[in-house]
């Protein structure tokens, strides 16, 4: 057994060595591939952009999110999907440490998010509308009010 001393040293934390970053697919070809694959990649790009606050985000994490949106992946399906991410310049990865959103995929994934959030309004509104429990007759129970701001800007997205 080797002692501690002879060990390698570790490489540095932020060793861009393991980077792999690709030129976002020009625009007709970005359309086409998101015509086609649209609906499993915006849900990735849309998890990964809803965790900004990590530098790098793992598969683990992403499947974690997903499953908890109630999409479930095998990690070997998420990480084919992210390869393909990666070679259409949607996310950066960074060897095992994890991925990042590209510019063209944060793009993506801020369009993306907008429908997404208001179908997970629309779940919440239903879910509480189910728990309404007033009684006109005793004044007395439960009532659903729900009341939602969405910037104009968004809007036309939706």
């Amino acid at each position: 057994m080797a002692a501690l001393t002879d060990r390698q040293p570790s490489a540095p934390e932020h060793d861009e060595s393991d980077l792999v970053q690709r030129p976002p697919l020009p625009p007709a070809e970005l359309a086409e591939l998101l015509r086609q694959h649209g609906e499993r990649f915006r849900p990735i790009l849309a998890a990964m952009r809803e965790q900004g606050w990590r530098e790098l985000v793992s598969a683990r994490d992403l499947i974690a999110t997903l499953s908890s949106q109630g999409l479930d992946l095998a990690e070997r399906t998420l990480r084919l999907h992210l390869s393909e991410l990666t070679e259409a310049g949607l996310i950066e990865r960074h060897g095992r440490r994890g991925y990042r959103l590209s510019a063209a995929g944060a793009e993506i994934a801020r369009e993306s998010s907008a429908p997404r959030r208001l179908g997970s309004i629309l779940f919440r509104m239903e879910e509480t509308t189910c728990q309404v429990s007033y009684d006109l007759a005793s004044g007395e129970g439960l009532v659903s009010v729900n009341t939602y701001l969405v910037p104009r800007a968004l809007l036309a997205s939706l």
